[in-house]
């Protein structure tokens, strides 16, 4: 069985829209809910990956295309579903989603808050190993380490 996966050859940070990352995922996870059910399907995540990052993506067509660590990302956070009530299902083949937060006033919480800010925290690190994993390097011993600590992670566009 081989698997491929898309990794950009430059992956694009687009910068933060404010100084709440959560809002601004918030707005992501909204934007990519493009047939606007509520939920972020495996389609819908190519999206949002793509709002992260800047379109460094746009070149995905198939979740199955995007590095095994957004993948599983994506898994993990949809089996929470059944913290949130959802049955013992929620998370497997087509039924695999992430919720999407309601679009609140300033200073209130969203339902379920915990859930988004894992969300948004986790996919962060993830598109941010991402990066980190493939900064191009002229010799991997000795560069690597100093390549990956020049990546600004407060860039990415949480």
């Amino acid at each position: 069985l081989l698997l491929l996966a898309f990794v950009p050859s430059t992956l694009t940070l687009a910068k933060g829209t404010g100084d709440n990352i959560f809002a601004t995922c918030h707005e992501h996870l909204r934007d990519a809910d493009i047939d606007e059910n509520g939920q972020i399907n495996r389609t819908e995540y190519i999206i949002l990956i793509n709002h992260y990052t800047g379109g460094s993506f746009s070149d995905v067509k198939d979740f199955d295309m995007l590095p095994l660590s957004l993948q599983a990302n994506f898994v993990n956070l949809a089996c929470l579903c059944g913290m949130l009530g959802g049955n013992a299902e929620c998370c497997t083949g087509d039924r695999a989603h992430l919720l999407v937060p309601e679009d609140v006033d300033d200073g209130e919480e969203h339902e379920n808050e915990w859930f988004f800010e894992e969300v948004c925290n986790d996919t962060h690190a993830t598109i941010a190993s991402v990066v980190t994993d493939n900064v191009p390097t002229s010799s991997p011993a000795s560069t690597t380490a100093a390549a990956a600590g020049d990546v600004d992670l407060a860039s990415l566009n949480v």
